[in-house]
């Protein structure tokens, strides 16, 4: 308790608000023009490291109800820049039955869409638009099983001819 006659020193190693602001801003500032430099380095280790797949579109390697997968995003010349969905069993023994399967994808803000086995082509698609052949995309994707999702994510489909081909 304190009493009239008791001084109520204020001490003089207090900082002020001010200060702490004043070096979150430029913290925050230098953060941002460092992710400006650095974004384009990024995207162009990820498009050069990027497995290519034989229909010239990109690869990832996803698990589908316990199986691991390749998923290959492609949108080149000859599938007259749709956009499709190869998936294959990494495994030779590996049960898959792609007619159950649907995928949805939507590029963002953008509604999804969705593509349904094609046994002409072996893949999900075509796509409603086309893309162009240098442009580079982030997709949405959800795989789909009789109305349940059984796996989603974001994947790039880079430019064709670019990344690492095998």
């Amino acid at each position: 308790m304190n009493y009239s006659d008791e001084p109520n020193l204020i001490s003089e190693q207090k900082r002020s608000k001010k200060a702490y602001f004043l070096v979150g801003g430029f913290a925050l500032f230098f953060l941002l023009l460092a992710s400006v430099a650095l974004f384009p380095r990024l995207m162009d280790y990820r498009r050069t490291n990027t497995l290519v797949g034989p229909n010239q579109g990109n690869v990832y390697f996803i698990k589908l109800e316990g199986d691991r997968f390749s998923l290959e995003l492609a949108r080149n010349e000859a599938l007259d820049f749709h956009l499709y969905a190869f998936i294959r069993p990494v495994r030779d023994n590996t049960p898959w039955q792609p007619e159950k399967y649907s995928v949805k994808l939507a590029m963002d803000g953008e509604e999804a869409t969705h593509l349904a086995w094609d046994p002409v082509t072996g893949a999900f698609g075509p796509s409603e638009p086309r893309f162009h052949p240098r442009g580079e995309f982030r997709f949405h994707i959800e795989i789909m099983r009789d109305d349940a999702r059984v796996w989603s994510g974001r994947r790039w489909s880079f430019a064709e001819g670019t990344g690492h081909s095998h």
